[in-house]
């Protein structure tokens, strides 16, 4: 089965708005097929799972999990692939009967306001945005209510862990800032499940607190994914109103903790603001001691809608950027994407909405990259 991805048949996952996916990398906001999701309490058994399970069975792509199979398409390992190689052992001709891995973000309560991201992951920007109307918006995202569950979430997965579960996973909005997260970290160690149990938080490391760390190192294995997407005064252009220092001195104090049951990985997510920032970060890294490959997330979501997507960048700044950067992922990605058709419409509104939030957050674009800067300022030649 070409197709089949192992997390349809043990990992659970529920977006921050309640609604089940397959997993993380499933943009919502785009066009998932018939995925329409399902009550919390049906998990990988509902009615939706069990049909894309069969799709795989037969060898087809299930709409909800084009964005692996696009970059599998271009020569990108992908999450799928991942996985198979780490669950090698699953008869896919059979239905599960055990979890092992689950995805919950328990609501959207956020600290940071981060250009690329969305009233539905960040508090901050729903409060931000509220004044803006929906098309000023970088990404056109609407500001409405979520039922969060956040009470049936926690206790899901406390069903989930007493009955074997191997791999606890949290992003959010941000993590250490969401209550419901505190209560599960000291549900598992009063309950002494934390010896048994791995868990895997993807954070913005600004609120690293020593008594939280303390909490996490008692975890059988805990492993930090931690977010920068930029280097200095783009970092802060991006990630606002993020400090770099404060992320700088965290960064160094957690990667010094590292040991075997405790690991730090630096995730970036591309996007036209920091195309050409990819270097500062990786050079910065390897200063501070950080040995392993920064992990860069090429397709932003939503991917065809996404003013910040850097496939509609002219052709001309892509091979600079493909010139400057030495990290294979980007540059195989890059590559791809050259060639492609051009969204000009998506390029003015990227120009538009980013001086609209400059002046908004009084900022400028001044901090990016001079090709970035001239493109903002002079327009685009589509």
């Amino acid at each position: 089965m070409e197709t089949a991805c192992p997390l349809l048949w043990n990992h659970f996952c529920v977006k921050v708005g309640s609604k089940v996916v397959p997993c993380c990398r499933v943009d919502v906001r785009g066009d998932i097929g018939n995925w329409s999701g399902d009550d919390i309490k049906n998990g990988i058994y509902s009615k939706d799972h069990i049909l894309t399970r069969q799709h795989m069975r037969d060898n087809k792509r299930p709409k909800v999990c084009e964005v692996c199979y696009r970059q599998e398409d271009v020569g990108i390992e992908s999450s799928r692939q991942k996985y198979l190689k780490r669950y090698n052992e699953v008869n896919y001709d059979l239905e599960p009967n055990t979890i092992l891995t689950a995805d919950i973000k328990f609501n959207n309560t956020c600290n940071l306001a981060c250009r690329m991201c969305s009233p539905m992951s960040s508090s901050l920007i729903s409060s931000l945005l509220k004044n803006i109307p929906q098309q000023d918006r970088i990404h056109n995202v609407p500001i409405k209510s979520q039922n969060y569950k956040e009470d049936e979430k926690l206790e899901y997965c406390k069903e989930l862990i007493k009955n074997g579960l191997e791999e606890f996973k949290t992003t959010g909005g941000e993590p250490f800032y969401q209550k419901h997260f505190h209560k599960l970290l000291d549900w598992c160690i009063e309950n002494n499940y934390n010896k048994k149990l791995a868990i895997k938080i993807t954070t913005n490391g600004i609120d690293l607190r020593h008594n939280v760390l303390e909490k996490l190192l008692s975890f059988k294995k805990c492993d930090l994914n931690i977010s920068v997407d930029g280097y200095k005064h783009v970092y802060e252009y991006i990630r606002y109103p993020g400090k770099w220092e404060v992320i700088d001195t965290n960064l160094k104090k957690i990667i010094d903790k590292q040991n075997n049951n405790f690991t730090v990985n630096i995730s970036t997510l591309l996007n036209i603001y920091n195309l050409f920032d990819i270097p500062n970060i990786e050079e910065y890294l390897s200063n501070i001691g950080y040995k392993n490959k920064l992990n860069v997330e090429c397709y932003i979501k939503p991917y065809d809608k996404s003013e910040l997507n850097v496939k509609n960048l002219t052709k001309d700044i892509i091979v600079q950027a493909i010139e400057s950067n030495s990290n294979d992922k980007v540059k195989t990605y890059l590559q791809s994407i050259k060639d492609d058709s051009k969204d000009k419409n998506l390029l003015y509104e990227f120009i538009r909405k980013t001086k609209l939030y400059d002046k908004h957050r009084n900022q400028s674009y001044s901090v990016l990259h001079p090709s970035i800067v001239n493109l903002v300022k002079e327009g685009i030649n589509v």
